[in-house]
């Protein structure tokens, strides 16, 4: 049975959730510091342990998770978890702790100083909305505990929404983020960046529909070089502020839009269409497939805007800045036209 082909490396963390923050180690380690909790910043692999906080999706409640090793060969088997509910002091009940000092090996003063450690780790998930902690940890002869790897991720969500743990979200590196990320996060988008040799540029509203339609294209010969989603109302500025990202990916050459209008109209589409090609000079073909509310208005706009324009590249040669499929409402032809495109096998007309 032939294997159907996949959107994205699995070896790589290219495509992933992006409603999260990782905090750096120094971080992690300022604030275990404040609460007590020793650090060392030149670790050690003797004996090393691991402990975290998370959750337990087949519980569905918080758990903690023990490893009497961080040997990737046998760390995760020898991994187990320990369930606690919400609003209770069950992680750091006597039993809880008994029984996560036992699968660690942990015994006399080391295991008063891991309930030390897991209380804190617990009161940090809960009062600053985490979603993990995971600390790599070191337990001396004498019961001395220290913390000498770790990494912390918080659920960015509670200050998108509300403005919650506004003194964690400060802790945010932007500036070792992916720049087109970050600028797309700025317009109330979400940009992932793929790896590879990606060659269309996508835009789709709805991350459902991009995920799809990242799949599709692949599916279909194509190389996506990014997923972009404009959100379920994008509007005339929004669509502008895609074009400005993704035309500045190097490797795209066409840009594949797929547009399915609920809360979205396809003529206020088509403005933010005609907006980036006045302000931005594509330099690349865009095809565009519009379907739902106001599709056929958003046609007729882009038809009667005359945006089949010639221009002239370094090499002298005649291209055709923009190429829209304005006449089929095909994803099939769609697809396949900007594909072609951008694998170099069309030319414009």
């Amino acid at each position: 049975m032939r294997k159907r082909p996949r959107a994205y490396d699995t070896k790589s963390p290219a495509f992933e959730q992006r409603r999260t923050l990782y905090i750096k180690q120094s971080q992690v380690f300022d604030m275990l510091k404040g609460r007590g909790i020793p650090t060392i910043d030149i670790p050690t692999v003797d004996q090393e342990k691991f402990i975290a906080i998370s959750i337990d999706r087949e519980s569905r409640q918080p758990c903690i998770i023990a490893s009497p090793t961080t040997d990737p060969s046998q760390a995760f088997q020898k991994s187990k978890k320990f369930p606690f509910a919400y609003g209770t002091d069950e992680a750091t009940s006597d039993v809880m702790l008994a029984n996560v000092s036992t699968h660690l090996g942990i015994s006399g003063q080391g295991q008063h100083v891991l309930g030390r450690l897991i209380a804190e780790l617990v009161d940090i998930f809960m009062s600053k909305e985490a979603f993990v902690l995971q600390t790599k940890i070191v337990v001396d002869n004498n019961g001395g505990l220290q913390v000498q790897g770790a990494k912390f991720g918080f659920d960015d969500a509670a200050f998108r929404s509300s403005g919650r743990q506004a003194e964690v979200h400060a802790l945010r590196d932007i500036k070792s983020e992916v720049r087109e990320e970050v600028e797309a996060e700025k317009e109330g988008m979400i940009y992932v960046k793929l790896g590879g040799e990606g060659t269309l540029g996508t835009i789709v509203n709805g991350a459902g529909l991009a995920m799809n339609t990242v799949d599709a294209l692949v599916a279909r010969g194509g190389h996506p070089a990014n997923f972009m989603d404009t959100g379920g109302k994008a509007t005339s500025d929004t669509i502008k502020a895609g074009f400005k990202i993704v035309s500045s990916d190097p490797r795209v050459k066409c840009i594949f839009v797929n547009i399915f209008g609920g809360l979205t109209l396809g003529d206020m589409i088509a403005r933010g269409i005609l907006l980036a090609f006045q302000d931005l000079a594509l330099k690349v073909p865009v095809v565009v497939r519009l379907r739902g509310t106001r599709e056929a208005e958003g046609q007729q706009l882009i038809r009667e805007s005359g945006l089949k324009v010639d221009a002239f590249g370094t090499s002298g040669l005649r291209k055709k800045v923009i190429d829209l499929l304005t006449k089929s409402d095909s994803f099939e032809e769609a697809s396949a036209r900007a594909i072609a495109l951008a694998n170099g096998t069309a030319k414009m007309e």
